[in-house]
């Protein structure tokens, strides 16, 4: 298997012909994936289509073609759309997006921080969805908490604590 470049910022269709050609001459078949993020719907359908006429006019083999990081009320237009405009022995594929890949886990809070665990180790990998400040009275705090939080108080706040993690 051969990764190739990601087709991000200035230089893409430079990076698109490199890799055509990379495809080319190692004799190799390719699987396409083309992002969502940041782009219309036409706009991603046409760059999947021009790269996908990029390998074929070089007679490179395309496996598949993947749609990735599509909003879910997309997915079954993007898929339609794909495949009426593909051959059908492309395989196709639409990802949705899913903004929880995006979120770190409390581990690798603890560790860019360089933290110390005090309690809650069997949590380190629960993913962290929100952030707040929490400094107010609790009592005033807790209609401003949200599943799967990090909460982040002053040391001398030990109601945060006790609240927080059952103790």
């Amino acid at each position: 298997m051969v990764e190739g470049t990601s087709f991000t910022g200035e230089g893409t269709s430079i990076e698109l012909d490199l890799n055509v050609l990379i495809a080319k001459n190692l004799g190799i078949p390719t699987i396409i994936v083309g992002s969502g993020v940041g782009k219309t719907l036409e706009e991603l359908l046409d760059s999947l289509y021009l790269v996908y006429d990029s390998f074929k006019i070089k007679e490179v083999e395309v496996l598949s073609v993947f749609a990735n990081k599509v909003q879910p009320e997309n997915i079954e237009l993007v898929t339609s759309s794909l495949q009426k405009s593909l051959p059908s022995n492309v395989l196709i594929n639409t990802i949705p997006i899913i903004s929880s890949l995006n979120n770190p886990t409390m581990q690798e809070i603890v560790n860019e921080l360089n933290a110390k665990v005090l309690f809650g180790e069997n949590y380190l990998n629960n993913e962290i969805g929100h952030y707040s400040v929490g400094a107010m009275q609790l009592h005033n705090y807790l209609v401003h908490l949200h599943d799967n939080a990090l909460v982040i108080t002053p040391g001398d706040r030990s109601d945060y604590f006790g609240s927080f993690t059952g103790k």
